[in-house]
């Protein structure tokens, strides 16, 4: 099974740092590049080709939700083989934020301020996105928030509803 590469916009050194290090300790996964601000992130795009972009939202310059704008029009194509994560810690479990992120096509939003005693959370979130893994939103610390699921799934139940994302 090839490694699913993963891309890093934080703006925040030490962060970038430690999703970096949290990141490779999956096998699964590879980081493909690290960006300081949205722009870098942009200009690198094309030759980094990442399955999963791990996404701050509070970034210098263009912010994360103007840079999922971004993706969509002007570089990734397809966009939807491309899963956002958004990392901040703007995203406290089910934030408005969060549906701004989910309408621009982001897999989920994890709570960054809670990341020091969740990273084993992130990891599984990061085999969800990337389809190695199927879970609910309710087997997650209160670190991670899903998309809801469309209506004609939400009877289903959890156990029955197909994955959000499908393999890349």
């Amino acid at each position: 099974m090839r490694q699913r590469r993963v891309y890093i916009i934080k703006d925040s050194l030490t962060i970038r740092a430690l999703l970096q290090a949290l990141v490779e300790q999956e096998p699964r996964f590879r980081v493909c590049g690290l960006a300081s601000s949205a722009e870098e992130a942009l200009a690198e795009m094309d030759e980094a080709r990442p399955d999963i972009i791990l996404l701050d939202l509070g970034l210098p310059g263009m912010d994360g939700l103007a840079f999922m704008d971004r993706m969509q029009t002007e570089i990734r194509d397809p966009w939807f083989a491309l899963k956002v994560i958004v990392v901040s810690a703007s995203t406290s479990r089910h934030a408005p934020i969060c549906e701004a992120a989910f309408a621009r096509g982001a897999a989920a939003c994890f709570d960054m301020s809670l990341a020091s005693a969740l990273s084993a959370d992130l990891l599984t979130l990061l085999r969800m996105v990337a389809g190695f893994e199927r879970r609910d939103e309710a087997t997650f610390g209160t670190a991670v928030t899903l998309p809801a699921p469309p209506p004609e799934e939400q009877a289903l139940g959890p156990a029955l509803r197909p994955g959000p994302l499908t393999l890349i």
